[in-house]
């Protein structure tokens, strides 16, 4: 019986020992173990007690310089971080590895010469109907002082009239045409051919970016790496970035223009979002007040039009079906063109603007007072 005992109890003994040896939470890593490997191990167990992740974003990648002797595993990760000058950062689900910024660095400080020049670039954005502009014949890169060249068939055109009253010079002959750019869109907008879509104007430092937005923003929700619902944004619209540098060679200036031109639109859809895009990126020189044409940008407008019977194609499908009866759907797709003009102008720099300033108000102050003596004269005469 006594035999009986003791085996049971060395058999309790053992299956405790077992126990408590699955369940301990402590853990030893040797000397110089690589820091992956040791996040991976420490990663297994912070999953199986706590369900958190360990996430490496540090740039540390060599061994850990000490033992870890029969610790338990979450002082032996924070003895490990801390030995390597690294930081963690709790969060719902996953421990966050990451180096320490160091807050004695000094913030870089941005000089800005005062007597640098600007560039101002105005831009039209232009949507037209493209088989009306091909029509037109316009060539585009005939375009000086705001106006353009365009081979027009006058005697197939029904606006021939029209088209001669925006049109600075012409020929019976040939049909050659020398046409204002502003009186073209605005002869197309009359006609309901085209549009101006935006007119921007932007000044920016030589050297620097400017950024113009005509639209919206929209969000997507995502995941990040804690599993946390974060909002990503997106910009939409027509969008207009430009990076005009100023050359200079001896008395000749001319300018240096990076652009990048995006007409985009969001589609929400069930399971993601579309995003329609037109761009374009081009690199040119310019001479001061020169201007340069971005066209190209195509896109198709559909249209979806009902007619038929007033009232009865308006019905519900439900009533006797008589909406497929006395209605019908037409389907229009319009072909649109996106025009952009843009012109650059070099502005003096902010001394000489200055004294420009100063100068006329010392002018203006000398006309009043001239005019002040002149009143005095006519009122003792």
């Amino acid at each position: 019986m006594n035999k009986k005992l003791f085996f049971f109890i060395s058999f309790c003994l053992i299956a405790l020992s077992l126990i408590a040896q699955t369940n301990s939470q402590n853990i030893t890593i040797r000397r110089n173990t690589h820091f992956q490997d040791a996040i991976k191990v420490l990663e297994n167990m912070s999953l199986q007690f706590e369900r958190r992740n360990i996430v490496n974003l540090s740039s540390y990648n060599s061994g850990i310089p000490i033992q870890i002797n029969n610790l338990p595993w979450n002082e032996a990760l924070h003895l490990i971080v801390n030995t390597l000058d690294l930081q963690i950062e709790e969060r719902p689900g996953v421990f966050i590895i990451t180096d320490i910024v160091s807050t004695n660095e000094v913030p870089e400080i941005e000089i800005f010469e005062i007597d640098k020049k600007m560039v101002k670039i105005h831009a039209t954005f232009f949507y037209a109907d493209r088989t009306f502009l091909n029509s037109m014949g316009i060539d585009w890169s005939t375009l000086i002082d705001g106006k353009v060249n365009a081979q027009i068939d006058l005697s197939a055109t029904g606006g021939t009239a029209d088209l001669l009253s925006i049109t600075g010079s012409h020929s019976f002959q040939s049909g050659n045409t020398t046409v204002d750019v502003n009186a073209l869109f605005k002869f197309f907008e009359t006609n309901q051919k085209g549009s101006v879509l935006a007119r921007p104007t932007v000044m920016v430092l030589s050297g620097r970016e400017g950024y113009i937005q005509v639209g919206q923003d929209f969000s997507i929700k995502t995941l990040d790496e804690a599993g946390n619902t974060v909002d990503q944004f997106f910009s939409t619209g027509i969008i207009l970035t430009v990076r005009p540098t100023i050359l200079e060679d001896e008395d000749f200036e001319a300018i240096h223009l990076e652009t990048s031109v995006e007409n985009s639109s969001a589609i929400p859809a069930e399971y993601s979002t579309i995003i329609n895009k037109n761009q374009v990126r081009t690199g040119v020189i310019l001479c001061d007040g020169e201007e340069t044409v971005l066209a190209g940008l195509i896109d198709n407008d559909n249209t979806k039009d009902r007619g038929g019977v007033p009232i009865l194609k308006d019905l519900p499908w439900w009533v006797f079906g008589l909406r497929y009866i006395f209605g019908f759907e037409t389907t229009r797709s319009v072909s649109r063109e996106m025009i952009v003009v843009l012109k650059t102008e070099i502005v003096a720099p902010a001394r000489d603007r200055a004294l420009q300033r100063n100068q006329i108000r010392e002018s203006l102050n000398i006309m009043r007072d001239d005019f002040e003596k002149i009143e005095l004269e006519i009122k003792d005469y």
